[in-house]
């Protein structure tokens, strides 16, 4: 069996999310959320999916750009911004 991200989707939890106020969240309503996790692996798999990748990007060592590169970014951006434009008045 393969792993399908449809396969993560559960109507239930659906409904209990879609019942919640994400700014002021109630009580009851997060308990419910947190007793549906307890009780179904589709849910479970997929937190613990979510989880992983969260850590992972949270591990992840940044690589920004050079200085240099950087500069010739913006060199190339403005020159294009003072370009005519063909065709135009």
């Amino acid at each position: 069996m393969t792993w399908e991200p449809a396969d993560l989707y559960c109507e239930v939890l659906d409904d209990l999310v879609s019942r919640c106020d994400p700014e002021s969240p109630e009580p009851a309503q997060l308990e419910a959320v947190e007793a549906h996790l307890r009780q179904c692996e589709i849910c479970r798999g997929a937190e613990s999916a979510l989880s992983k990748t969260v850590s992972e990007f949270r591990s992840a060592d940044p690589h920004g750009v050079s200085a240099r590169f950087e500069e010739a970014l913006v060199d190339r951006l403005c020159r294009t911004k003072e370009r005519p434009t063909q065709g135009g008045s």
